[in-house]
């Protein structure tokens, strides 16, 4: 099935890019490979979550912002590869950093 359509069958709409801030730019493509920047999770007011996990922020509100990054990382992808996100054959490597509190231990959650 086309990532389009199953974008679409599950519901999700996909958030705005934005332009690229100074040097800084949403994707690099060399070659046949495709390297993201990092991203934060959107808030609801455009503005990025602030606080830890296990201290002040629940594992449920991690999960969204988690889930927000990821869906972000698709857009970038998107975008950079001109609206196909069929042309997308495999995906090498994926790094996600957590901000926890020195106790917390629930990451895989």
């Amino acid at each position: 099935m086309a990532f389009e359509a199953r974008l679409k069958e599950l519901g999700i709409t996909l958030p705005p890019v934005g332009a690229p801030w100074g040097s800084y730019v949403h994707a690099k493509r060399i070659g046949d490979l495709l390297y993201l920047s990092g991203k934060q999770p959107p808030d609801a007011d455009g503005g990025t979550p602030r606080g830890k996990l296990g201290a002040g922020m629940s594992v449920e509100e991690g999960y969204r912002h988690a889930r927000g990054v990821g869906l972000m990382l698709i857009a970038a992808m998107r975008d950079a590869l001109g609206g196909d996100l069929d042309r997308v054959e495999d995906i090498v490597k994926v790094l996600g950093m957590v901000n926890a509190a020195p106790d917390f231990e629930d990451h895989p959650r």
